[in-house]
């Protein structure tokens, strides 16, 4: 994002995705015993020098992989690239070591496209076409043919691109293996003060395109131990240095060779803090607040209208995330680039949604949090956000689901989320956590991801045959379970990163459910939870643990299920009156009341934008999306 612009909706693509999926996918790669590294910036660049170090296809749906390859190797080394859209997920293949599926593999040098034109040439061309660093057209005008060209019809934009590509290649065929004079030909048709910039842009696009083998080695070290395999890779990249006379060709040559240094930021981190960031136990947002622009929160199908982001449940534990890896850092260390002094105050940005489709970036000040002084990480989150103690006759598990759902309703502060007794949503995540990790316990069985995935099955069964009856999908509901799913994200990722801090056995000690248990199904908890809102407040508990539990559990011994009825009972009791003691959390002190509830208006009734005091009028973006989300739940859009 170019630094002078302020971070609004504009500059952003935000995309709607599950945000559980990078923890869920962690968890996974780890039960799978799969060998994986998390690297301190973008990855594209590591993980193609990787992939051809080990000789190995890499799978991905990241277009630069077609341009990626050893420019200065010989013939039998270049990138095996297999596009996402070319594997076919959906008809696996049985063999005698178990299941493979079919794929398209891609190698830039074969392919019909690049034919004649050396390896070193192909990041030249996707430069002088436009990649991410080079503004779009921006070199269109200067490439050979330009000047030649009539106009073209809008409606020939892709025979105007195919025609442009042709000739480029073509006329790049002929340099060889040389692109300094090709570079310095192009630069030749810019006006001498634009030739610096135009000079900029292409040095930035070749370094992107730089495969950087030399900064492997950690890597490497980290994946294999001390039985690092040789590589499959020999080149010879070309050496410039001490250069007196440095033209733009050489510029953009060096660039390719070496490529741009990369900040060190995780140098001073502890081995322990920085092998759980390889490990992906570290959380990239709180990282982009640091190292980036901020974090960008993104959205998911939640209720826009009548509800603020649902990220700010969690906000408390992010704030002291970036405290705690702030104070790693030794004063006067690193300028980190995300990090100022706002009213004399530490800050960071978040990109957060304002009604249905803006992002604003708000300034978030934190201060600096440290372990020292506290015996163990446990102690520091009851100092920080007042968790209770977990009694002896309480397993882990069940403590730090109990943790969870406390902050949960702590940091959300609204009527409905005040008592878990009294809360659908809140119930109906409950009992199909505790459902699910009971039958995994379930005689001490260890059970594979077949058994796993014959449980959520038999799940999604009951909900299918309950009395035939498929709801309205309720976006009220999806907002709090994203809001738990919020709470259980950032409190893993702070305790991962205290536990690395502290010494050996010194940690919180805390055990919380993975994504894949603790939001077994979606569909299943909204189903209950509709279910469960059908039943007056008071009776909602009972509900739950005489009709929902035993359907959820199965076939059980009758004594098994009075034991797990007396356990939810006392979880949903131990929530509710911890709640009850605890203090106003400080950021919810000044909060508004909340808007009216409008996610279930009549039929009869325009729903309208979320608004709030200064606010921007309503958009035409507005009004059409409104639109559409009132047509939707008129139409009874189901899940």
């Amino acid at each position: 994002m170019d630094c002078m612009r302020d971070g609004t909706s504009d500059d952003f693509k935000v995309d709607i995705q599950p945000t559980l999926s990078v923890m869920a996918s962690f968890r996974t790669l780890e039960r799978c015993g799969v060998r994986y590294v998390v690297v301190d910036f973008e990855a594209d660049q590591l993980a193609a020098a990787m992939a051809m170090y080990l000789g190995a296809p890499l799978v991905s749906n990241d277009s630069d992989f077609f341009i990626l390859g050893p420019y200065w190797a010989n013939k039998g080394s270049e990138l095996i690239y297999v596009p996402t859209e070319s594997c076919d997920f959906l008809t696996p293949h049985e063999s005698e070591g178990g299941f493979y599926i079919s794929a398209e593999r891609y190698i830039a040098t074969e392919t019909t496209t690049f034919r004649g034109l050396a390896p070193i040439q192909i990041p030249l061309f996707a430069v002088l076409s436009g990649n991410d660093y080079v503004p779009p057209g921006y070199f269109h005008a200067h490439l050979p043919g330009a000047a030649q060209q009539q106009p073209y019809p809008t409606s020939n934009n892709a025979a105007r691109t195919a025609s442009r590509f042709r000739r480029l290649i073509e006329w790049l065929s002929g340099f060889g293996n040389d692109i300094v004079d090709p570079v310095e030909r192009i630069l030749s048709k810019f006006p001498k003060s634009e030739k610096p910039r135009a000079s900029h842009y292409i040095c930035a696009g070749l370094a992107s395109y730089h495969v950087p083998f030399e900064e492997l080695p950690p890597y490497l070290s980290f994946l294999f131990g001390d039985n690092i395999p040789p590589s499959k890779v020999a080149q010879s990249p070309p050496v410039l240095t001490n250069l007196t006379s440095e033209t733009y060709g050489l510029k953009a040559l060096q660039a390719l060779a070496a490529g741009e240094p990369s900040p060190r930021y995780l140098s001073v981190w502890p081995l322990r803090l920085l092998k759980a960031f390889r490990n992906g136990h570290v959380s990239g947002a709180a990282c982009d607040a640091l190292f980036a622009y901020g974090i960008l929160l993104h959205g998911v199908v939640e209720d826009y209208q009548s509800r603020e982001p649902f990220h700010l449940c969690s906000l408390p534990l992010r704030r002291l995330l970036v405290g705690l890896l702030f104070d790693a850092y030794p004063p006067n260390t690193f300028r980190l680039p995300g990090i100022f002094q706002c009213n004399g105050n530490l800050s960071y940005k978040e990109y957060r949604r304002e009604g249905c489709t803006v992002i604003n970036y708000k300034v978030v000040t934190f201060d600096r949090v440290s372990l020292r002084g506290f015996s163990n990480g446990f102690a520091f989150l009851q100092h920080h956000l007042y968790l209770p103690e977990r009694p002896s006759i309480i397993p882990k598990w069940l403590h730090g689901m109990v943790c969870v759902l406390f902050l949960w309703a702590r940091f959300d502060a609204r009527p409905e989320t005040g008592n878990l007794a009294t809360s659908s949503v809140g119930l109906a995540v409950s009992l199909c956590a505790v459902a699910v990790q009971m039958r995994l316990l379930q005689n001490g069985a260890v059970i594979d991801a077949r058994g796993r995935s014959n449980i959520i099955r038999q799940l999604l069964a009951i909900r299918n045959v309950d009395r035939g009856r498929i709801e309205p999908l309720r976006f009220t509901y999806l907002h709090i379970i994203a809001q738990i799913g919020a709470v259980l994200k950032s409190l893993t990722s702070l305790v991962d990163v205290i536990d690395a801090l502290m010494p050996e056995g010194s940690g919180c000690e805390m055990e919380l459910l993975p994504p894949q248990i603790m939001f077994p199904s979606g569909c299943l908890a909204h189903h209950i939870a509709c279910m469960l809102a059908n039943a007056r407040p008071v009776d909602r508990m009972r509900e739950a643990t005489e009709n929902w539990l035993p359907q959820l559990l199965g076939r059980v011994e009758p004594e098994f299920l009075e034991q797990i009825k007396s356990m939810f009972s006392g979880l949903v009791k131990f929530v509710d009156s911890w709640t009850a003691s605890a203090p106003i959390a400080e950021f919810r002190m000044h909060r508004r009341d909340p808007p009216f509830n409008t996610s279930n208006p009549p039929s009869d009734q325009s729903r309208r934008p979320y608004s709030r005091r200064n606010a921007r009028p309503p958009s035409k973006k507005l009004n059409i999306e409104a639109d559409v989300e009132r047509s939707m739940r008129e139409a009874g859009l189901s899940d």
